[in-house]
């Protein structure tokens, strides 16, 4: 056999060796990203929508009186509002030791976006979109405007009708919700239900189950904190 021929079968092979396992390694890290992009644990439940506009509550979280790991969640939505909105929103901190590998600074920069739809039909649109590095949001930091101010105002819209607000957030794998989702599993009229009151504890579990336990979230995982329905009054608010 011919010297040169043999030595390029030879590298030939391993040059497939090598693009096999590039293969292999990239189906096996796709396969556990895949495996491990599942819904917030107890950590991450702590990113909410707090307020409209500066009066209206839509969410409210307190720790459970009898069982520290667990938070109680009162949630509001269909509250007659004046445009533009603002929305405030409590995000979790996202602290790291300060000799943090890359890994755990990708985990800890937290991604979000403010979206609004009109319903009933209406597509989502962004307002606002940012990215917070790691160790930027402390754990004693209160409900802020941390995507603005009066960004969100739909236009030609009359005294009744309705918009959904949601915030979209995500740490590393974990995510708030499917963006993909309209969030309309229950609605009702173009409305969601009016009052949640739940709780979720140190393993993310629901209780009781959202809506008297027909079914377990909003539309595409997302829960109640995170999403609000808005009626708007016909009237518009002075901005500064």
């Amino acid at each position: 056999m011919n010297i040169y021929k043999s030595r390029r079968f030879k590298v030939n092979k391993i040059t497939m060796k090598t693009t096999i396992k590039k293969l292999l390694t990239g189906a096996i890290i796709f396969a556990t990203t895949a495996a491990f992009a599942c819904w917030y644990n107890t950590t991450y439940y702590n990113d909410y929508i707090y307020g409209i506009n500066n009066y209206e509550n839509h969410t409210t979280a307190i720790a459970n009186a009898s069982n520290s790991s667990t938070t109680d969640y009162v949630v509001k939505n269909n509250m007659i509002v004046d445009f533009p909105l603002s929305i405030s929103m409590k995000l979790a901190a996202n602290t790291v030791e300060d000799s943090a590998n890359l890994l755990a600074n990708e985990l800890n920069t937290v991604i979000c976006m403010l979206q609004y739809r009109v319903l009933p039909d209406g597509e989502w649109r962004t307002v606002a979109y940012q990215e917070f590095a790691p160790n930027t949001i402390s754990d004693d930091m209160p409900p802020a405007f941390w995507l603005g101010r009066n960004n969100i105002n739909p236009s030609g819209l009359k005294e009744g009708d309705m918009i959904m607000v949601r915030l979209y957030v995500s740490r590393g794998m974990k995510e708030s919700g499917m963006l993909d989702s309209k969030c309309d599993k229950t609605l009702n009229d173009n409305r969601l239900q009016s009052l949640f009151e739940y709780s979720i504890n140190k393993s993310g579990i629901v209780e009781p189950a959202i809506n008297n336990g027909l079914v377990d979230d909003l539309g595409g995982a997302w829960l109640p904190q995170n999403v609000v329905t808005l009626e708007f009054s016909g009237n518009y608010r002075p901005t500064r």
